[in-house]
């Protein structure tokens, strides 16, 4: 037997390979045969896409190709389980499967096969998920989360579930944990560890086409129906007392399966390796590429390309410029994080500090709410390793005091020595943009982020006058006595959930003009926070000498985030909120005053009439209004940071 080797495909002209799998017994030898079809929106064949998980390769299987089979090809044990259980008795099944229908030792086409797979699995009749063989739970597993998803529909804009019937509304109440079993948790969580669940390229498959389906063994369950247990558990977890201590890693599983399940919204590229950081892949390079597909934003107007024949460090740096170049905006550079710390693994990329690392996952929160620079379009240039980047110094950190806690306990106390020790005056003092010091550190604590801003109003977020109330009764003396977590009021764990998403492994500042801020752990006194053109929150730069710059990453920095270094301080009772844009399928920025009762879509420091529709074309006016040139008009100092 001879391995076999792959004939020329016609990528040029859109053709894909598909397999057919040939019918047999479960325990017969495996035989496939291969074919090359044209693959386009318009000109559609009839087959299935498999989703799995590749496994171990140190001991292959082998098929047979044709009907004689004189040729071999070696899969994983995986695949090759899944295929003697996937086939049919009676007639040829048609899959595609991405380690038998690409050629995987030809690195150019791997490349483009890569880039097709949107197509590929979107256009299949049906995603096919292969979790694996059954066990003595999966089956027990897979109709618990039947029948859950059976008793509840999801409004996932709302994140609200309703009963599917009028005698079931305690399915649908998120403080009725219902009565679960260790059995049945257990069943779950073994289910749920699978794999699969962790695979980086499973995101972008099962996101391509809803249609899909779970097999586990001989058993099935829908993915909408998946899609609604996940939810139920997910949203009913803080009810789950007794099971989140035993079943600790349950929870970072639901969390890192909620991801993949959610509607997918406006992610940019940095935000989509963010949120998938925690699946496994083998190659580095893949972080970047096996998302590629998911891309709904901007940056999809950058072509990145699959190019395996690059090394890791030259993908990422060329996927930032590409996106800078292409783009106007820098939000990818929001990515980047100075490490307070070299990291020990003799993995770390040698990156100038423009380039995210992710071969390394971050473990603080991305800042969420900031405007910083308006509607701006960012001005940037690059020669080698050397960026420059348009914007405006703002201030310079004075203190700085780095964030680690390990409980609610702990973080109360760091809120409170770091107000004692730097915010003497908190409850007297006014802030240097206006309003109390004491609301600006409020805020900053939990980067800014309420219930009211966002239309409609998220579930589980912090209401901002009780917990304003809290804060400044643990900062009044005397000083509230917090031992434990279990002296933490429940009423207040909704804002301290956010404050402690956002301050851990973060450092808090204060600068030498008053502004109270929080940047990355590595943040030290000398620091320069700026707000750089076609950025959403201001960056802190590290200055080196010879007026260069290492970007140390994005800061959330109180009196600067809503575009008030470019543009003054908001008129009026105008407030920056977030109603949700439908046609975008996401929460979108927008001017409320609450005082005249409108939200307007446009700025309104710019002279141009109110924009009371969203994506109406205004943006560009903001854009021309925003260029260095006509900020320098109005009196803002711009420069350009060389960024090393």
């Amino acid at each position: 037997m001879m391995p076999y080797q792959y004939p020329a495909l016609d990528v040029e002209a859109g053709y894909i390979r598909l397999m057919y799998l040939l019918p047999a017994e479960t325990s017969a030898v495996i035989r496939i045969e291969l074919a090359h079809i044209r693959l386009t929106k318009e000109d559609v064949p009839k087959y299935e896409a498999l989703s799995y998980a590749w496994g171990e390769r140190a001991t292959p299987e082998v098929i047979y190709v044709g009907q004689k089979g004189d040729n071999t090809i070696a899969v994983t044990r995986s695949l090759h389980q899944a295929l003697s259980y996937l086939r049919y008795r009676d007639k040829r099944r048609v899959l595609w499967v991405d380690a038998i229908c690409v050629d995987q030792q030809h690195l150019e086409e791997r490349g483009h096969q890569v880039q097709r797979m949107g197509d590929v699995y979107s256009l299949a009749d049906r995603v096919i998920v292969w979790l694996g063989r059954d066990d003595t739970t999966s089956a027990h597993a897979i109709q618990l989360l039947r029948t859950i998803g059976s008793k509840v529909e999801v409004d996932w804009i709302t994140s609200t579930m309703k009963p599917v019937l009028q005698d079931d509304a305690d399915w649908a109440d998120m403080t009725n944990a219902r009565s679960y079993s260790g059995q049945d948790l257990f069943a779950v969580y073994s289910l749920l560890m699978r794999p699969w669940f962790e695979r980086l390229w499973v995101q972008q498959e099962i996101h391509s086409n809803r249609n899909a389906v779970l097999i586990c063994g001989l058993d099935t369950l829908s993915w909408h129906d998946f899609r609604k247990a996940i939810f139920f558990f997910y949203h009913k977890w803080g009810a789950f007392e007794d099971e989140r201590t035993l079943y600790p890693g349950l929870w970072d599983r639901f969390l890192l399966i909620y991801n993949m399940v959610s509607e997918g919204g406006y992610w940019t590229l940095g935000a989509l390796i963010e949120r998938t950081q925690q699946c496994k892949c083998s190659d580095p390079r893949d972080r970047v590429y096996a998302v590629l597909n998911m891309l709904k934003t901007f940056e999809k107007d950058a072509n990145i390309k699959p190019d395996y024949t690059k090394t890791v460090s030259q993908v990422y740096r060329d996927v930032v410029l590409s996106i800078l170049d292409n783009t106007d905006k820098i939000t990818i550079l929001g990515y980047c994080q100075m490490q307070d710390q070299p990291l020990e693994s003799s993995d770390s990329l040698q990156l100038p500090s423009w380039v995210p690392d992710w071969t390394f996952p971050r473990h603080i929160q991305p800042m969420m709410t900031g405007h910083a620079s308006g509607n701006s379009n960012a001005e940037t240039s690059n020669d080698n390793d050397v960026l420059w980047v348009m914007g405006t110094y703002v201030a310079t950190i004075g203190h700085v005091e780095k964030i680690m806690c390990d409980s609610f306990a702990s973080l109360i106390s760091a809120i409170q020595g770091f107000s004692q020790k730097f915010l003497p005056d908190i409850e007297s003092a006014s802030y240097v943009s206006g309003g109390s010091k004491i609301n600006a550190y409020y805020r900053t604590l939990c980067d800014d982020f309420f219930i009211s801003q966002y239309i409609p109003a998220q579930p589980g977020m912090p209401v901002f006058q009780e917990s304003r109330e809290w804060l400044s009764s643990i900062l009044s003396p005397p000083e509230t006595d917090i031992e434990s977590d279990s002296n933490v009021t429940t009423d207040y764990e909704p804002y301290l959930n956010w404050v402690w998403h956002y301050t851990n492994g973060r450092s808090l500042f204060t600068t030498e003009e008053g502004h109270i801020g929080l940047a990355p752990g590595a943040a030290k006194p000398g620091d320069r926070v700026c707000v750089l053109l076609g950025s959403d929150a201001p960056f802190l730069l590290h200055p080196t000498g010879d007026k260069q710059y290492q970007l140390v990453g994005h800061c959330y920095t109180h009196g600067v985030m809503s575009g008030e270094a470019l543009l003054g301080p908001l008129p009026g009772d105008f407030r920056s909120v977030f109603p949700f844009d439908s046609k975008r399928y996401c929460f979108t920025r927008a001017f409320h005053s609450p005082e005249k009762g409108i939200i307007r879509w446009n700025d309104p420091r710019l002279p141009f009439e109110p924009d009371y529709e969203p994506n109406s074309g205004r943006v560009e006016e903001e854009q021309r209004a925003l260029t260095s040139e006509a900020l320098k008009k109005r009196g803002v100092h711009m420069e350009m940071f060389e960024l090393i």
